[in-house]
């Protein structure tokens, strides 16, 4: 039991030690890693190495970055009294192991010498050996292989009907509130300002020559595009789904809408929303470590505007949901908000986080892509939707 202790709290102090590396582990994740152990043999320092980082890891950067905490904390040349306490109490673990192990062989030798006097016992003892080691060493390959591959299945991500109607009523407030520039080409409009000789001439043709009914016509507005940038990392998971359902609701209400979700790597998500029959709610079919894993901020907004800078145009609006706690590189963030800032209408990032009193954006991803923000502000709810549709007017 004491022994047990040790090696949680060694455990632990690891767990800490990654989060100060920037790596986002909570209590599910420490679950995970100590579920994972029991079913490996936690004396060989490397399956135990492959099974915290198969758990803990959601990316190649985060891979390598783990191998070289795990050896400074663990395996560094000059261990500290706490490393030398963990491969203490493994070396202990291990030797109860081979002693249990050996006391049922024993056993298990008497037992069938008794019963078959002419089985050699020593060859017995040799094939059980033989088949307990592979059979560990299946359930050790099978254990990873597992995991690893948890990582790329599927999973399915459903849009509440809760405060729908809310929620789309918010939605058309904002394609309403949004005015941008008027257009050169006129069309005909039942108000319209300018007086159109040639159209109203051209239909008292029908009514014999006489100009009965005038023809006015008026500027069209240019239509804004919508962009919808989630995240959906493990930090957002609580606050994802509201906005899932805001860009749902902005599909119903303007074809002219693109959704992505990001967490290590980009998503786009736009096509599921848009095949989703009437009067049902969409089920987003996902990669599991595209969903509740590490997140990247910069890198994700990088490869949108490498991959999708054709959506970014003078007349688009950009939403982003996102607490702003970035693990990945700045440079990039820094690089992708400047170049959307300037080639878009507006940026509105919404950041769950401002609900929380005496929070302060002080995260350097947060100060980072506060200078090419338009409006930063925080809504969680169907009704804090609507009201910041009442509030916000972008014109251009």
């Amino acid at each position: 039991m004491i022994q047990s202790e040790k090696l949680s709290i060694h455990l632990l102090l690891f767990f800490r030690y990654l989060r100060e590396k920037k790596f986002l582990i909570g209590t599910k994740e420490m679950s995970d890693g100590l579920r994972a152990l029991e079913f490996i043999d936690i004396s060989d320092i490397q399956q135990f190495r492959l099974a915290l980082r198969i758990v803990l890891c959601s990316s190649r950067a985060e891979q390598e970055t783990f191998d070289h905490a795990f050896i400074k904390f663990f395996l560094n040349n000059n261990q500290d009294q706490q490393t030398e306490d963990l491969l203490h109490v493994l070396t202990e673990k291990k030797r109860k192991n081979e002693e249990t192990n050996e006391v049922n062989r024993t056993v298990e030798s008497k037992e069938k010498s008794s019963t078959s006097p002419s089985i050699n016992s020593a060859r017995q003892d040799q094939i059980t050996d033989e088949n307990s080691g592979k059979e560990q060493k299946k359930m050790a390959i099978w254990t990873a292989t597992n995991l690893m591959n948890k990582d790329e299945q599927d999973i399915q991500a459903s849009i509440s009907s809760a405060q729908f109607e809310t929620m789309e009523k918010a939605a058309k407030t904002f394609v309403q509130q949004i005015n941008l520039k008027r257009l050169r080409r006129y069309k005909v409009m039942k108000n319209g300002s300018k007086f159109d000789i040639r159209r109203t001439l051209r239909q008292s043709i029908q009514l014999g020559g006489y100009p009965i009914k005038p023809v006015w016509t008026g500027p069209t507005k240019e239509k804004a595009n919508f962009i919808l940038l989630c995240d959906s990392s493990r930090s957002m998971s609580a606050y994802a789904e509201p906005f899932l359902q805001f860009a749902y609701a902005m599909t119903k209400c303007t074809n002219n809408v693109e959704v992505f979700l990001f967490s290590t790597k980009l998503r786009r998500v736009t096509d599921q929303f848009k095949r989703t029959k009437q009067d049902e709610f969409p089920v987003l079919t996902i990669k599991r470590n595209e969903w509740g894993g590490g997140t990247c901020i910069g890198e994700s907004l990088y490869s949108f505007v490498q991959q999708y800078g054709m959506y970014v145009k003078k007349n688009t609006i950009v939403f982003i949901a996102s607490d702003g706690l970035d693990a990945g590189a700045i440079d990039h963030l820094q690089s992708a908000m400047k170049e959307i800032h300037q080639r878009t209408s507006a940026v509105i990032w919404l950041n769950p986080l401002l609900n929380i009193e005496g929070y302060e954006p002080i995260a350097r991803g947060m100060q980072t892509a506060l200078p090419y923000i338009d409006l930063f502000s925080a809504v969680t709810t169907a009704s804090s939707f609507q009201q910041l549709a009442h509030q916000v007017q972008i014109r251009r």
